[in-house]
């Protein structure tokens, strides 16, 4: 049997989440014989210590010539790309969708909801932001982000890690008003696996998402890295975060309001709760059950599960 060849296309200014994303879909299709991935990147893609993706893809120099292919996977501002060549209407489509903004009409992602799509959602408050627009041009699945993090060090060297790369001022304060406490604070864009030993060299780990989110994967890899995580509410990490201050029973975070003030006392809280071996050991026990519910192996199988039904869902749209 041919395998299905797959075109995908980036343009890389700097990691993120949905970066990561991406190239964690194209390595789905290339862990499976039935797929042959290719990728095609803008001109102006940087290609420095952050970027996630292998400098022999680079090299290979792929065209964006969707005719050459059977199907197309983009996501974000990718669709830019695809207009600028023409859409070939009856050509399938895969379109990732990452963010609660594609919902909002001056978002410039939200016109591309009119194209005809087979669309994943990275969450399901994702899915229902695109379903309420009713501009939504093909099915709509959710299947939530997975991680699959690297054998790290138990050492920690520090109390807390501040991820403030999305709000550098804030994460600033905040480390001002834990002056008294070990810290370790990022504001600018470094390696993920710079990152993530990063988070795992402190017991609590404080994130500051943007106000809105698709999904935010650093509050799961932190479930998974840290003792315990302080985040806000961002919308998307609704559909896996549980703030312990409301269900005492089923939390795995402290999710204060996103204000300096309340970041300082959650924190503080944080710090409390350490001392107290029973309640931490709860906490810990259902983050843990969060991230075993969010492999990196489920976020697969469930995604080639619906490759395998790419025609059927298609010829429904």
């Amino acid at each position: 049997m041919t395998a299905c060849r797959v075109l995908f296309y980036r343009h890389f200014d700097q990691f993120s989440g949905g970066q990561q994303k991406v190239r964690d879909y194209y390595a789905h299709l290339e862990a499976d014989d039935r797929y042959c991935p290719a990728i095609s990147f803008s001109e102006s893609s940087v290609w420095d210590v952050t970027n996630p993706w292998p400098t022999r893809l680079k090299e290979a120099e792929t065209m964006f010539d969707p005719d050459r292919y059977d199907c197309l996977f983009l996501a974000g501002m990718d669709w830019q790309a695809y207009e600028s060549v023409g859409i070939i209407p009856d050509k399938p489509v895969v379109n990732l969708v990452q963010h609660v903004r594609h919902a909002d009409p001056q978002a410039n992602v939200y016109p591309f909801l009119r194209h005809r799509a087979i669309r994943i959602c990275v969450s399901s408050q994702v899915a229902t932001a695109i379903r309420s627009t009713g501009l939504v041009n093909g099915p709509v699945v959710t299947i939530a982000n997975g991680i699959d993090l690297p054998m790290l060090g138990t050492g920690k060297k520090a109390d807390v890690f501040i991820a403030g790369r999305k709000n550098p001022e804030l994460a600033l304060a905040l480390r001002s008003a834990l002056s008294s406490t070990s810290t370790i604070c990022h504001t600018e864009p470094i390696p993920r696996d710079e990152f993530l030993v990063s988070m795992a060299g402190a017991r609590i780990a404080v994130l500051l998402p943007d106000p809105t989110e698709g999904f935010f994967l650093p509050a799961l890899e932190a479930m998974a890295l840290c003792d315990l995580v302080v985040v806000p509410d961002c919308i998307g990490n609704r559909s896996f975060c549980r703030d312990f201050e409301r269900d005492p029973v089923a939390g795995n975070c402290l999710m204060p309001e996103y204000r300096l003030e309340d970041l300082v006392q959650a924190t503080s809280q944080a710090l409390g709760l350490l001392g107290d071996s029973e309640l931490l050991e709860q906490i810990q026990r259902t983050a843990q059950e969060t991230v075993g519910r969010h492999s990196l192996a489920r976020e697969r199988r469930q995604f080639l599960e619906l490759m395998s039904s790419l025609d059927t869902l298609w010829a429904g749209t």
